[in-house]
């Protein structure tokens, strides 16, 4: 298990929360992170910055991104997976105008919507439909979380 697994399954233990700073919410499967991203994504104004395996999605989530990249928000994607049977699913999300590149990584999940809203997930690495989330709406979180973006963007390699 990497570092960032464990760190979100302690993060994981938490029950949904809210305070004046912080909104916390659990997300405890596949179709719900889906609908909750496809929320979000549809919520996004300036950026969105997605880490994830990069397979193929659900329609409804596949015209949220579409729609976000025509309403001008920079949409760029770390996918883990790099192979002929994702080939397809790739190419679909770069004609919607999604910049991708690829990191080879595992088991983890990040979705930054605007530098206010984080989406973290984790899967199993023997079974990736078995996810869960956590939504934070906190500032810090999200800030240390797009830096660590942007440290694995500068690694990867463009698709």
């Amino acid at each position: 298990k990497t570092a960032a697994n464990g760190a979100l399954l302690a993060l994981l233990k938490l029950q949904s929360q809210t305070t004046a700073e912080t909104h916390v919410e659990f997300i405890p499967n596949k179709e719900e992170i889906y609908n909750k991203s496809v929320e979000l994504i549809n919520s996004a104004k300036e950026t969105i910055h997605l880490i994830t395996i990069g397979e193929t999605i659900p329609q409804e989530l596949m015209l949220a991104n579409k729609n976000a990249t025509d309403r001008g928000v920079e949409f760029r994607m770390i996918v883990h997976k790099n192979d002929e049977e994702n080939k397809t699913a790739i190419e679909s999300l770069k004609k919607v105008g999604i910049k991708i590149r690829h990191y080879n990584d595992w088991g983890f999940h990040l979705l930054i919507i605007d530098s206010t809203a984080l989406l973290m997930g984790i899967n199993n690495p023997e079974n990736t439909n078995e996810r869960q989330s956590i939504l934070f709406n906190n500032a810090a979180m999200t800030k240390a979380m797009q830096t660590y973006f942007f440290s694995i963007w500068s690694l990867a390699k463009p698709k």
